[in-house]
């Protein structure tokens, strides 16, 4: 059981080597928001940060399960 073990992480390990190895990821788009620049964010209006709707959005978002898809132009 322990030699199966070490084979299956060996054989893990080479396929993580050999996926970094692959060819380099495109390079981003002037306006990702992974280049390291800043965007400008609209502040959000105090009526709605106090709101039971919103305290319950953020609730929601902390406990986790969500997928949140983020789009530039």
């Amino acid at each position: 059981m322990k030699l199966l073990c070490l084979a299956l992480m060996l054989l893990a390990g080479i396929g993580t080597a050999t996926a970094q190895q692959g060819a380099p990821a495109a390079p981003l788009s002037p306006g990702s928001m992974l280049s390291g620049k800043s965007v400008p964010v609209t502040p959000v209006p105090p009526e709605v940060l106090a709101s039971d709707t919103y305290k319950s959005l953020v609730a929601d978002l902390r406990n986790g399960g969500f997928v949140i898809y983020l789009r530039t132009r």
